[in-house]
């Protein structure tokens, strides 16, 4: 096993080389580089992707993942924005730009004294995940994850800010968003259960379940 871990993804590369297009070795391979801590390994290559087929998606979220479990949130932010900025449709665009916000609510509700962002650095990381999601919300002004997320990371950057009118602000605004979150969670609920009850409507055929309650979105992708 020793001997595997410190040859790395070098068999899954050789074979690559001949398959270049079966992504279950590329995913074994990318795995193999994570588990050993190889991240440099692993955004070199999908890097080299990347030049070839600039406008894969799935390569961009390979990369932004790739970047947040090696630490560099900031470049998992950036690649997210990048797929965000690159895509035409409006729904892959939201799900980018949620991809920002979740890596955001991530770093800053991790409380590992080893990880946790500090200082400016918090208010920075919740200023980029922030703008994210205000451009999801014009895109989709009923994401109610959106909202949430929105609500948590406007908490955060509040105790970032300390006793200052800009925290009492941060505050306001996340009370303001959790409340638009409730209300349109309620809204679906209330679809749902008019759906479910429209005759000729068959049993569990109607609308999707509300989604989490604010500031538990779960944790960013992880790129696949």
């Amino acid at each position: 096993e020793q001997g595997h871990r410190r040859q790395g993804g070098a068999p899954f590369c050789r074979v690559s080389k001949v398959h270049p297009d079966d992504n279950k070795i590329r995913d074994m391979m990318t795995k193999t580089w994570i588990d050993a801590d190889e991240f440099d390994k692993a955004l070199a290559y999908w890097m080299e992707e990347h030049q070839k087929d600039q406008t894969n998606r799935e390569i961009m979220k390979k990369i932004a993942g790739i970047n947040f479990k090696a630490g560099k949130w900031e470049e998992s932010m950036d690649w997210y924005i990048k797929e965000a900025e690159m895509v035409a449709d409006p729904a892959a665009k939201v799900g980018a730009y949620m991809s920002v916000g979740n890596v955001g609510w991530a770093k800053l509700s991790n409380r590992d004294p080893a990880l946790m962002l500090k200082g400016q650095t918090r208010v920075d990381a919740a200023d980029k995940a922030i703008g994210a999601l205000q451009k999801a919300l014009e895109i989709d002004p009923k994401k109610s994850e959106a909202h949430g997320l929105l609500s948590s990371i406007y908490n955060f950057r509040a105790l970032a800010h300390g006793s200052s009118w800009a925290a009492g602000i941060d505050r306001a605004t996340s009370q303001n968003h959790d409340l638009t979150r409730r209300v349109l969670v309620e809204e679906a609920k209330k679809n749902q259960a008019q759906t479910q009850g429209a005759p000729g409507q068959p049993s569990g055929a109607g609308a999707q379940t509300a989604p989490a309650p604010s500031g538990s979105p779960g944790t960013p992708p992880a790129g696949g």
